[in-house]
């Protein structure tokens, strides 16, 4: 019994099929969706989840050049943003972190940056929870 529980738990826990983006590694898109996680500030950067879709997410950074004001993004707010994506990929060293799979079981498959020079819009009404 407890194995079939381990088995049913596994199973019901791995992350699912990857969603597709129609879009080259670092090639610039724009894209409308929810601050899906508290914006974090770190070594000149700011770092949050974003979701454009139910489905998949994406880890997003911006980094700030000296004395630029910090966005006042927050939890649940709704943002245009200009993107350049590439997929979360292993370092590819034996043993080393499983970046892939920890970010499949939160359903992020893809870092990107905040492209510089192109206009943020963020949009009225809250998507949080």
């Amino acid at each position: 019994c407890l194995f079939w529980l381990a088995v049913s738990n596994a199973i019901w826990q791995s992350p699912g099929p990857k969603p597709t983006i129609d879009a080259a590694p670092r090639e610039l898109v724009t894209m409308r969706g929810c601050v899906d996680s508290l914006p974090q500030l770190e070594a000149g950067r700011i770092s949050f989840n974003f979701a454009p879709h139910h489905s998949a997410r994406i880890r997003v950074y911006q980094y700030l050049k000296d004395g630029e004001p910090t966005p006042a993004w927050r939890y649940g707010d709704i943002l245009e943003l200009p993107l350049r994506l590439k997929p979360i990929r292993n370092s590819g060293n034996p043993g080393a972190f499983d970046a892939e799979r920890y970010f499949a079981f939160r359903h992020i498959y893809w870092s990107a940056n905040v492209a510089a020079g192109y206009p943020v819009r963020v949009e009225q009404g809250n998507c949080g929870s």
